[in-house]
């Protein structure tokens, strides 16, 4: 297990023969890894309306055609405090990778000492002495230590940097999703004031023929039970919505707000996608999804750092130099020194410490390995996922559309024998019950499959503007 690393990554040891100087430990690539040809579910989007691969440019979810969706993401991709943290976090690699560079070129410090004595035991006293010089000290970098750190830290930036698309296409897809919440309880609720009309109705109807006595006491109270019953829904609806607005003003980096002042833009309507992404081929998501390629240029970081252990099995060199001036009681120039030196470390003896520190970071690079291909399969699996609940839901909304037809023919049938006196006042409730709950499932269904959709633009890696983030 450990050595499969080796096999898949390492390709034998560069060495730069360059100056009598190497560079050690394995090149920093990621090995090929085989992806499925294409995804199980692909046959599901035969009927799809598919976007061209250039229409991809534009945001996705202005496809929705929904200014306040379109508000809201802007302002949480913008605001979100992880986004923040993550551009924080970027902005610091950036400046380690910087310093790590410095380690390849000489260092250069200038010095100045004055000394002033006052001699007690000769008459003349004070004397004034002041050296002055430029101290040089340049690492040969026998082994290509210092370039393997930087090569590491190369890597770093390029994980921070895909972290922080990765970051944004998660906080766009939970700010899309929490946004489909909101509008399916709005929905909702809009639904329930058009089942309270229908069932006020039902009881005046009711109690309308109980008072001429063509109906008993009965039929009044079930009438008004299922009212009350509707009615009490509304608060946990209400407190739904209101649990969605404050999540995305959590991902605004925003206290909770009185929710009408956040509702005057947003209508009662679930979205509705006109048309989905091409999910194109697994393959893709090694180069489109941000979390794979963050994991990729961990790998690359951790190989590098191998190179770096493995640089403390050899001799380090370092060569020093200084350049010194002094003068003394008025003189102006006493003495010029230039001295050049070198300094050689030649590891002898640790206990085996150093090869110890060479194979814990060949774990930490087979480790990333691992993580790297978990990453991609995690991607694939999402992606088939999103495909699967989209055609199942859009098949199950075909069927639930046909059920709420049928409900509404039932219940306006039932309605008129019921005025007749033709038919029992349960079947009129019966039938209300059914073409209610119809016409939630179709809400709840439709909010589903957009949130699917919008759980396949995430797993396809659309973190912003384009398919690649």
């Amino acid at each position: 297990m450990l050595r499969r690393i080796t096999a898949l990554c390492l390709g034998g040891t560069s060495v730069l023969a360059l100056a009598g100087c190497m560079v050690v430990g394995p090149d920093p690539v990621a090995p090929a890894i085989e992806t499925p040809p294409a995804y199980v579910g692909e046959n599901h989007t035969e009927s799809w309306d598919m976007p061209e691969p250039d229409a991809t440019v534009q945001a996705w979810w202005e496809t929705l055609d929904d200014p306040a969706l379109t508000e809201l993401l802007e302002a949480v991709r913008s605001e979100n405090l992880d986004v923040e943290s993550a551009f924080l976090n970027l902005a610091l690699v950036r400046q380690q990778e910087i310093a790590t560079r410095a380690n390849l070129f000489p260092t250069l410090d200038a010095f100045l000492d004055e000394n002033l004595s006052f001699d007690l035991s000769d008459g003349d006293g004070l004397s004034d002495n002041t050296s002055l010089g430029l101290g040089l000290s340049y690492d040969v970098d026998i082994a290509g230590r210092n370039q393997r750190q930087l090569e590491a830290a190369q890597a770093a930036i390029e994980a921070a940097y895909f972290n922080l698309q990765n970051i944004q296409r998660l906080i766009t897809q939970t700010a899309a999703q929490q946004y489909i919440e909101l509008k399916r309880t709005s929905a909702r609720l809009a639904l329930l004031d058009t089942t309270l009309e229908l069932q006020q109705r039902t009881l005046d109807i009711v109690n309308a023929r109980f008072e001429v006595g063509i109906a008993p006491a009965l039929d009044v109270d079930r009438a008004a039970s299922d009212l009350a019953q509707s009615r009490s829904q509304r608060f946990t609806l209400e407190a739904a919505r209101e649990t969605a607005l404050f999540s995305l003003n959590l991902l605004r980096a925003g206290y909770p707000e009185p929710v009408d002042t956040q509702l005057n833009e947003i209508d009662e309507t679930v979205p509705v996608f006109a048309s989905y992404p091409d999910p194109g081929i697994p393959a893709d998501l090694i180069r489109n999804r941000p979390d794979v390629r963050a994991a990729e240029a961990e790998l690359v970081a951790e190989l590098a750092r191998i190179g770096v252990e493995e640089a403390d099995l050899y001799p380090s060199l370092t060569l020093p130099g200084q350049i010194s001036a002094s003068a003394g009681n008025g003189d102006l120039l006493s003495s010029a020194i230039l001295s050049v030196g070198a300094s050689l470390d030649l590891p002898i003896f640790d206990a085996g410490r150093r090869k110890a520190e060479v194979e814990a970071q060949r774990i930490r690079a087979e480790a990333a390995l691992v993580s790297w291909r978990s990453s991609i399969l995690t991607a694939v699996v999402e992606v088939e996922s999103a495909l699967t609940q989209i055609d199942a839901l859009e098949r199950q909304l075909e069927q639930q559309e046909i059920g709420v037809e049928r409900s509404e023919s039932a219940y306006r049938q039932l309605d008129a024998l019921y005025r007749e006196g033709l038919s029992s006042f349960i079947d009129v409730l019966d039938a209300q019950r059914t073409l209610i709950s119809r016409r939630e499932s179709i809400i709840n269904t439709r909010a589903q499959l957009a949130s699917s959709v919008v759980e396949l633009y995430a797993a396809l890696g659309y973190s912003g503007e384009n398919a690649a983030g």
